[in-house]
């Protein structure tokens, strides 16, 4: 089984998953933990997502800042029902904190990388 999305946060699953994908499917790494190997692939995209969840004051929310990149750059799901998502999955008192860091993979997305 070939996924289309492969999301890889460490150099350990990089170097499991990351070797042999089809052609056509989207790698998405974070360059401050992932060291590639094959940095012509057109389908690997960089975000600095545990980076920017230091920025922001919480290194948790790096997988959030990962959806919302993933959301940008591919059609996978509507980025509303994404937010409806996080909402429903987290404390309530960290809900708002949460949708900024989607919003802030999105928008790194948004700049960096045109939907597919």
């Amino acid at each position: 089984v070939d996924p289309g999305i492969l999301v890889l946060i460490s150099q350990d699953a990089y170097q499991k998953y990351g070797h042999n994908t089809d052609p056509g499917t989207m790698v998405i790494i974070d360059p401050d933990m992932v060291k590639t190997d094959c940095p012509d692939n057109p389908r690997l995209l960089k975000i600095p997502a545990s980076r920017i969840a230091r920025e922001m004051g919480q290194p948790i929310v790096g997988n959030i800042i990962l959806l919302g990149f993933l959301a940008a750059t591919s059609n996978i799901l509507p980025p509303e029902a994404l937010k409806m998502s996080i909402r429903a999955s987290v404390p309530q008192n960290s809900g708002d904190f949460n949708i900024q860091a989607f919003e802030a993979g999105y928008r790194y997305g948004a700049e960096h990388y045109r939907r597919k």
